[in-house]
């Protein structure tokens, strides 16, 4: 079976809380979902 890690980038903790109108909504929950 193959395995994949999945590593998160920087600034990825600040999804949802920067501009929405830049940056949009998406939280890392939602995006990990």
């Amino acid at each position: 079976m193959t395995k994949i890690a999945l590593i998160h980038g920087p600034n990825l903790n600040l999804l949802g809380q920067r501009n929405p109108e830049v940056y949009g909504d998406l939280t890392l929950e939602k995006l990990e979902a």
